[in-house]
Parts: C-alpha cells; structure tokens; sequence
C-alpha cells in the first residue's frame, strides 16, 4: 500500500515540471510564472522529503 503516495508524488513532480516547461517555453506573465515556480519547487521539496523520510 506505500507505492500509492509514491505514485501521486510522482505524478505530482512530473506534473510541476510540465508547468515549469510551459511556463519558459511561452512565458506566462511574471507574477503567475513565479508562482508557479514557487508552488512547484514546494512540491519538489515536499516530495524529496517525502521519499526520505520512507526509506529511513
């Protein structure tokens, strides 16, 4: 039952990294863009710590 949240952590990360794409390829307007950076490299770290703290 562990591989579930390790499934949705990974769909989430691939999921920021499209929108980390999107936004340098068309150049969404600053604000947004650097809030979806924000929110994205939240989800990152959220998901690194995440994995870490179930292998230790």
């Amino acid at each position: 039952m562990k591989s579930f949240p390790i499934i949705g952590d990974l769909l989430s990360f691939f999921l920021s990294m499209y929108v980390l794409f999107l936004n340098i390829k068309y150049g969404i307007n600053e604000f947004l863009g650097s809030c979806l950076i924000r929110i994205s490299f939240g989800i990152v770290i959220m998901v690194l710590g995440r994995t870490v703290m179930l292998r230790s």
